[in-house]
């Protein structure tokens, strides 16, 4: 195509569509609604997950009943956002490091 004459609109949104399906940074509504299952977990656990609600856990314990490949506090990172962007739920994860406790708030 010569550089001197503009795209077409449909070429745009073609080429639009197509970065659409491939970048890398898009966020599709299954990666939002994988945290489902976490939520009923939790909420089995401290009961309804509702606005203002401050869940403090021992990493450990987390571990136990939401594990992940990597065992560290950062490794719950989405969990610790989405919980409180979505339902407005502060999750508070502690662990013995050196003899002493660290919190995390994300």
């Amino acid at each position: 195509m010569d550089e001197g004459f503009p795209r077409s609109s449909s070429s745009r949104e073609e080429d639009d569509l197509h970065v659409a399906e491939t970048a890398p940074h898009v966020i599709t509504e299954d990666a939002v609604v994988s945290l489902s299952p976490e939520f009923a977990v939790l909420s089995e656990r401290f009961g309804e997950l509702t606005d203002g609600k401050v869940i403090e856990i021992n990493l450990q314990d987390l571990l136990e009943i939401l594990p992940r490949k990597r065992k560290r506090k950062d490794s719950y990172r989405k969990l610790v956002n989405q919980l409180k962007e979505e339902k407005g739920v502060l999750l508070h994860i502690t662990s013995r490091k050196k003899n002493h406790e660290m919190q995390i708030e994300w």
